[in-house]
C-alpha cells in the first residue's frame, strides 16, 4: 500500500493542519526546520493505523493508499476509524499489529539504542537458529576442547631439557681443557705474587720517604709556637667561668637574705620550738568533724523523739486511754498482735457476708404469689396458630363457582370454533380456581383453634376475631413472662435463706473466738471502734512505744559521746594557748583552724630556712671550685692570674698550634709505621733507595712489577674455578641425568602432539558441521540483513549471531566481532536499519506493506556510506516499496539525488504551511566528495604513492592488508573496487565477493580470481608467523614480572635493539649483554614469553618455503599459478617487519 494523500485537520501541535497530495509512489523527501510538522505527519500515520488509550480525545486525519488497481481511504474522527475500499465501507486490510508498526518508522532516537523491536527481531533470529543442539558446547567439551598451554608446556620443557643437556655437554668439554692448564696456571700465579710483593715494598717505601719529609716539616712548624699552650681552653669557657664566678657570688648573697627572713617569719608564729604533732592535730580535726555531725544527730534525735511520742499519744486517745492508762497497759509481742488482727478480720468478713446476703433476699421477696406458666403457654400457642389461619368467606365460593363455570364455557366454546389461544386462557383460569378451593378448605382449623382455647382454665377473647385475638394473645404473653420471672425468684431466694443461716453461725463463732483471745490478753473486746480497727491502733501505739524508748536510749549515748569530745578538744587546744571561751563545735573548729594555720606557717617557714641553708652551702662549693677552676687555667699556661691579656692571646693561636701538633704526631707515627712494615720484607735495594732518598728508583721499580702482579687475582680466580668444577663434576652424574631427562620430555611431547592432533581432527570436523549448520538454518531476515549491513559499510562489516546468541557485527578488517556497544554511532545505525529492513520484508509476508519512514535516520552517517545506505534502499524501490524521508538538512536532497541517478520528490513543509520560505539550490548543493585518483598514466608504484597505500604489518590481521597489493596487475580493477564500492582492503574484498547481489556486477572470472588472491594473502601471512612469536614490548616485559625494576630499563633497552624478537633478547641476555640477570629470571622470562605466544617453538620458513606454504593450501588452476601467486612476492616486498 502506497500513500497517495494525507489529510490532517485536527492534530496536538499542528494549527492549522495542512495536506499532504500528489505524494511519488516510490520516495518522497520531507524538509523542514525542526517544528516543522515532520514528526506530525508519522503521529498522524500511526494515528491511522491503530487506536491507543492514550490518543487525543480530538482527532481529524484522513489519508489515501493506492494498491494495484484498488484505492483504499481512511478517516479518523476522534476514536473512531474508518476504512472505504473503492468508496465502499469495508474492514480494515490485513496491518501490521502495534508491534509491527514500530519497524516502519525508523527515527534517529530510535537507532541510538536497541529498541523493543530490534529485541524482538533478534529473540525470533535466535529461536530460528537453535537446531536441538549446541555444537558450540561440544567443541569446548574434553577431549575436543584442550588447554593452549598443555602442548607448549611439553614442547618447552623438551627444549629445556636438550638446552640443559647441551650446557652439559659443553661444561664437560671446556673443563677437560681447563683441568690440562692447572700446572702452567699455578706457576704463573707464584710469578705474580712475587711481582706483587715487590710492588707493595716500593710503594710502602714511597709512602715512608714522603713521611719523612712530612716530618721534618711539621717539627719546623710547632718549633714556632710558646711553651706551654693552654690545651683545651678557649674564650668561651674562659668567660663562662668568670660570669659563672660572679653570678654565683650574687646567688651566695640573695640566698643569706632568705635565710634571714625565713626564721624572722618562723619566730613569728609562736611555734618556733615547735608545735603539735600532725598525727595529733589531724586527730583533733577529726574530733571537731565529729563533734559538728554528733550535734547534728542529737538535733535530729530530738525532733524524732517529738514524732514518735505525739503519735503514742495520738493511738492512746482513739483508744480510749489516757496517759497514766497508757503506762499501765502491758506492752503485747508482735505474734500476739497478728493473732488478734486475724481473728478480728474474720469476724469482720463474716458480718460483711451476712449483710450482703440480706441486701440480696431483700429485692427477690415477690409481692404477688407465684402461679404455674404452663396454662399460659399452651394458650399463646393456639391464639398463634388460629391468626396464622385465613378467615373463612362464604361469598368466595360462590364467585368461585361462577367463575369456573365461565371458564369452562369459553373452554368449549374455543374448542367449538378452533380459537387454541381461548382455549389455553380458559384451562390457566380453571388450574388456577382449583388452587384457590384447596386453601379455602384449610380455614376450618381456626375452629379447631377456638375449641382447644376453651378447654384451658383460661377466659376467652371477648369475640372471635383477628384483632380481639391479638389483643388477648399480647395479654396471655405478659402474663406467661410474668409467672416464670416469680418462678425463678422464689427459687434463688430459698437458696439465699440456707446460705443466710450458715452465715450467721460462721458470724457467732467468729464474735466469740476474737472476744476470747481479747480476754486472754487483757483487752476489751466491745471498743467504742469495731474491732479490727482497735487492733491497728493498737499495733501502731505499740510500735510507737518500742520506738520512743529505743529513741531515748540513743540520746543518752549521744549526749555522753558529746559531752566527751568537747571536754578532749578543749583540752587540747588549751595545750597550745588557743582554747576559745565556748565549748559549742563552731568555737572550737575556728580555734583548731587558727592552730592549724599556724602550724602550717611555721612549717614552711622552716623548710625556707633550711633550703636556703642548703643552697648557701651548695653556693660556696660551687663558688670554690670556679675559682679554684681559673687558677689551674692560668697556672697550666704559666702565667699569673692577672696575666689575662696573654692568656687570651695564647687561646688565639690554640687552634693553629693544635693542627701543627697533631699534624705532628701523624707524620711521626705515619713514618714509623712505613718503617716496621719494611723491616724484613723488602728487598735490601728497596731499604737503600728509601734511606738515600732516591725517589726515581723506587718509582721505576714498582712500575716493572705491578704490570706482572696485575695478573694475580684472575689468575687465582681461573685456578680457583676450575677445581672447583672439578670437583663437583666428580661428585655429581649430570650428563647421565640430562640424557634421562631429554628422553623423557620427548615421550611426554609426542603423547601430547597424538592428543592435540586427535583434538585438532575432532575440531575441524565439528567446525564443519557448525558451518554447514549455519548455512542450512540461517533465517532468510539474517541473511538478507547481512547483505545489507555488508553494502551500507562497504564490506567493512557482516551481520551475525555470537556463540551467545546475540547480534554481532564481524569486522572483516581483524577478523573479529564486535558487540554492538563497541560500534561507532554511525555503524550502530547502520546495522539497526539493515536489521529492520530486512525484518519488515519478512512481516509483509502476512500484511500488507505499508510506505518506510527514515526520520533523520542517515544523519549522523558520513557522506560515503549515506550514498552506500540510500543506494541500498532505493534497491527496495524495485520491490515496489514507498520511502518517506524526513531531514532538516537541505543538501540530503542532493545526497538522494546522487544516490538514486535522479532527483526525488521534495515536500518543503515550511513552504507548504506558510512558515518558511522555498530552499535556494545554493542550499541543496553538497560539498563535492574527494575522487579517487584514476591509473591512468600511472606505474604501479606511483599509484601507490597517489593513494598512499601504506606496507604490510605483518602482526595486524590479515583482512586490513590494502587492496594494492593484490592487485599490482590490474590498477583499472582496483580504481573500480576503490571507486565503485568503496572497498580498500582484503576483509571487506572477501564480504563483497560472498554477497550474492554482485554476481551480475562482477564477472565469473574476476571473483575467482579475486576470491584465489585473497586466500593466497592469508596463507601467506600465517606462514610468515610460523616461528616468529609476537613482538615484545615493554609492556610485555613488565607484565611478565621476570624483570625487575633494576633492570628493565636495560633489558627494554637490548629488547628494542633486537627489534621485538624474542629469541634473540633472550640469547642476548643468556651471553651475558645484562650483566647480572639471573639464570633463573631468564628461564621464567622465556617460559612466559613461550606461554602467551611470543616465542614459537616452530621452525621459521624462509620466503621459498612461505611461498610453497601458502600454493598448497589453496587451489589454483594451472594457467593461474603463475599469474595469482605473483602476489606472494608483492607481499613479501611490501613487509615493513
Amino acid at each position: 500500500m502506497k500513500l497517495e494523500s494525507l489529510h490532517i485537520r485536527q492534530l496536538p501541535g499542528i494549527h492549522p493542519g495542512f495536506d499532504l497530495e500528489g505524494l511519488d509512489p516510490r520516495i518522497n523527501l520531507l524538509l523542514g526546520p525542526n517544528a516543522s510538522g515532520k514528526s506530525s505527519v508519522v503521529r498522524a500515520l500511526r494515528h491511522l493505523m491503530e487506536t491507543r488509550t492514550d490518543d487525543p480525545a480530538n482527532l481529524v486525519l484522513s489519508a489515501t493508499f493506492s494498491e494495484g488497481e484498488r484505492q483504499w481511504q481512511v478517516d479518523r474522527l476522534g476514536r473512531d476509524i474508518h476504512w472505504r475500499c473503492d468508496g465502499e465501507p469495508c474492514a480494515p486490510p490485513p496491518l501490521p499489529g502495534a508491534e509491527g508498526l514500530g519497524y516502519y518508522w525508523i527515527g534517529l532516537d530510535r537507532l541510538l539504542e536497541t529498541t523493543r523491536e530490534d529485541q524482538a527481531a533478534e529473540a525470533t533470529l535466535r529461536r530460528e537458529m537453535q537446531g536441538g543442539y549446541d555444537l558450540q558446547a561440544l567443541r569446548e567439551s574434553q577431549p575436543f576442547s584442550l588447554s593452549a598451554q598443555r602442548g607448549r608446556i611439553a614442547a618447552r620443557e623438551l627444549q629445556q631439557r636438550q638446552q640443559a643437556l647441551r650446557r652439559v655437554e659443553r661444561e664437560h668439554q671446556a673443563l677437560a681443557s681447563d683441568e690440562a692448564r692447572l700446572p702452567e696456571l699455578s706457576e704463573a700465579v707464584a710469578e705474580a705474587q712475587r711481582a706483587r710483593e715487590r710492588r707493595q715494598a716500593c710503594e710502602q717505601a714511597l709512602l715512608a720517604l714522603d713521611a719523612a719529609r712530612e716530618l721534618r716539616h711539621q717539627e719546623d712548624r710547632l718549633a714556632r709556637y710558646p711553651d706551654p699552650m693552654p690545651v683545651g681552653l678557649t674564650r668561651d669557657r674562659l668567660e663562662t667561668l668568670e660570669q659563672q664566678e660572679a653570678e654565683l657570688a650574687r646567688a651566695l648573697a640573695s640566698a643569706r637574705d632568705d635565710q634571714a627572713r625565713a626564721e624572722a617569719d618562723r619566730q613569728a608564729t609562736g611555734l618556733a620550738d615547735g608545735g603539735p604533732p600532725p598525727a595529733e592535730l589531724q586527730a583533733a580535726g577529726e574530733q571537731a568533724r565529729r563533734l559538728t555531725r554528733l550535734e547534728e544527730q542529737v538535733r535530729h534525735t530530738h525532733e524524732q523523739l517529738a514524732a514518735t511520742r505525739r503519735a503514742a499519744a495520738q493511738a492512746a486517745r482513739a483508744l480510749g486511754r489516757g496517759p497514766d492508762d497508757d503506762r499501765a497497759q502491758p506492752a503485747l509481742s508482735p505474734e500476739e498482735l497478728a493473732g488478734l488482727e486475724r481473728l478480728a478480720h474474720e469476724a469482720h468478713a463474716a458480718r460483711e457476708r451476712l449483710q450482703a446476703l440480706d441486701a440480696r433476699l431483700a429485692t427477690l421477696e415477690p409481692n404477688a404469689e407465684p402461679f404455674d406458666p404452663a396454662p399460659l403457654e399452651r394458650g399463646c400457642h393456639e391464639l398463634r396458630r388460629w391468626l396464622r389461619q385465613p378467615a373463612p368467606r362464604p361469598l368466595h365460593w360462590l364467585g368461585l363457582g361462577l367463575t369456573g363455570l365461565g371458564g369452562a364455557g369459553t373452554a368449549a366454546l374455543g374448542l367449538t370454533l378452533g380459537h387454541w389461544p381461548t382455549v389455553a386462557s380458559s384451562l390457566v383460569v380453571l388450574a388456577g380456581l382449583g388452587a384457590s378451593a384447596v386453601a379455602m378448605g384449610r380455614r376450618r382449623d381456626r375452629r379447631e383453634s377456638e375449641t382447644r382455647f376453651t378447654e384451658l382454665p383460661l377466659p376467652a377473647p371477648e369475640v372471635w376475631e383477628e384483632a380481639a385475638v391479638r389483643q388477648r394473645l399480647d395479654e396471655l404473653e405478659q402474663a406467661w413472662h410474668q409467672a416464670r420471672s416469680l418462678q425463678q425468684r422464689r427459687q434463688e431466694a430459698d437458696q439465699l435463706h440456707a446460705q443466710r443461716g450458715r452465715a450467721r453461725t460462721e458470724q457467732a463463732e467468729a464474735e466469740q473466738a476474737l472476744h476470747r483471745h481479747a480476754a486472754a490478753l487483757g483487752l476489751d473486746a466491745e471498743l467504742p471502734l469495731a474491732f479490727d480497727r482497735a487492733v491497728r491502733l493498737l499495733s501502731r501505739h505499740q510500735e510507737a512505744r518500742e520506738q520512743q524508748a529505743a529513741q531515748e536510749a540513743v540520746l543518752d549515748r549521744q549526749a555522753q559521746e558529746l559531752d566527751t569530745l568537747r571536754d578532749t578538744l578543749h583540752h587540747f587546744l588549751a595545750t597550745w594557748h588557743t582554747a576559745p571561751r565556748e565549748e559549742r563545735s563552731e568555737a572550737l573548729g575556728a580555734a583548731l583552724d587558727d592552730l592549724r594555720q599556724r602550724c602550717e606557717a611555721a612549717e614552711r617557714a622552716r623548710q625556707q630556712a633550711d633550703n636556703a641553708t642548703r643552697l648557701i652551702r651548695e653556693l660556696e662549693r660551687q663558688l670554690r671550685d670556679t675559682r679554684r677552676q681559673l687558677d689551674q687555667l692560668y697556672h697550666d699556661a704559666g702565667l699569673q692570674p692577672d696575666q689575662r691579656a696573654t692568656l687570651l692571646e695564647r687561646i688565639d693561636q690554640l687552634p693553629e698550634w693544635q693542627a701543627c701538633r697533631q699534624a705532628l704526631e701523624a707524620a711521626r707515627s705515619n713514618y714509623r709505621l712505613r718503617r716496621e712494615d719494611l723491616e724484613g720484607q723488602a728487598d735490601p735495594d728497596i731499604i737503600e733507595w728509601l734511606e738515600a732518598g732516591d725517589e726515581p728508583a723506587l718509582r721505576r721499580a714498582a712500575e716493572d712489577a705491578a704490570e706482572a702482579a696485575g695478573r694475580l687475582e684472575p689468575l687465582r680466580e681461573e685456578r680457583a674455578g676450575i677445581r672447583t668444577r672439578l670437583e663437583q663434576t666428580r661428585q655429581r652424574h649430570d650428563l647421565e641425568e640430562a640424557l634421562a631427562q631429554r628422553e623423557e620430555a620427548r615421550e611426554a611431547l609426542a603423547g601430547e602432539r597424538e592428543q592435540a592432533l586427535s583434538a585438532a581432527a575432532a575440531r575441524f570436523l565439528l567446525e564443519r558441521v557448525a558451518r554447514r549448520h549455519e548455512q542450512a538454518h540461517r533465517p532468510e531476515a539474517l541473511a538478507r540483513a547481512d547483505r545489507l549491513f555488508a553494502r551500507f559499510t562497504h564490506q567493512r562489516y557482516g551481520l551475525r549471531l555470537g556463540p551467545d546468541q546475540r547480534l554481532q557485527a564481524m569486522d572483516h578488517h581483524s577478523e573479529q566481532p564486535q558487540p554492538l556497544e563497541r560500534l561507532s554511532t554511525g555503524t550502530r545505525m547502520q546495522l539497526l536499519i539493515a536489521l529492520r529492513v530486512a525484518w519488515l520484508e519478512q512481516l509483509e509476508r502476512q500484511t500488507r506493506p505499508l510506505p518506510l519512514i527514515l526520520d533523520e535516520a542517515l544523519t549522523t552517517t558520513d557522506p560515503e556510506r549515506f550514498q552506500a545506505v540510500a543506494g541500498s534502499l532505493a534497491a527496495l524501490l524495485e520491490t515496489g516499496r514507498q520511502i518517506f524521508y524526513l531531514s532538516a538538512q537541505p543538501e540530503d536532497a542532493r545526497r538522494w539525488e546522487l544516490a538514486l541517478g535522479q532527483r526525488p520528490h521534495c515536500i518543503e513543509l515550511a513552504q507548504l504551511r506558510g512558515t518558511g520560505s522555498a530552499l535556494s539550490d545554493q542550499a541543496l548543493q553538497l560539498p563535492e566528495a574527494e575522487p579517487v585518483p584514476a591509473p591512468d598514466g600511472h606505474t604501479a608504484e606511483s599509484y601507490a604513492r597517489a593513494l598512499q597505500v601504506p606496507g604490510i604489518d605483518p602482526w595486524r590481521p590479515a583482512g586490513e592488508i590494502h587492496l594494492f597489493h593484490l592487485l599490482r596487475d590490474r590498477l583499472d580493477t582496483l580504481h573500480r573496487l576503490l571507486r565503485d564500492y568503496r572497498v580498500h582492503h582484503s576483509g571487506e574484498l572477501q564480504r563483497l565477493l560472498e554477497d550474492p547481489a554482485l554476481k551480475h556486477h562482477l564477472p565469473a572470472e574476476l571473483r575467482e580470481q579475486l576470491s584465489r588472491r585473497v586466500q593466497l594473502a592469508h596463507h601467506w601471512l600465517q606462514a610468515w608467523r610460523q616461528g616468529r612469536g609476537r613482538p615484545v614490548t615493554r609492556a610485555v616485559l613488565e607484565a611478565s614480572g621476570a624483570v625487575s625494576d633494576t633492570f628493565m630499563p636495560r633489558v627494554a633497552e637490548l629488547n628494542d635493539a633486537h627489534h621485538g624478537d624474542a629469541r634473540a633478547l633472550l640469547e642476548a641476555l643468556g651471553a651475558g649483554e645484562v650483566s647480572g640477570f639471573r639464570r633463573a629470571k631468564l628461564e621464567e622470562l622465556e617460559s612466559y614469553l613461550e606461554a602467551e605466544g611470543h616465542l614459537d617453538p616452530q621452525p621459521r620458513l624462509e620466503r621459498d618455503e612461505r611461498y610453497r606454504a601458502a600454493l598448497a593450501k589453496v587451489e589454483l588452476p594451472l594457467e593461474a599459478i603463475g599469474r595469482d601467486a605473483e602476489i606472494i612476492d608483492w607481499l613479501e616486498a611490501a613487509l615493513l617487519a
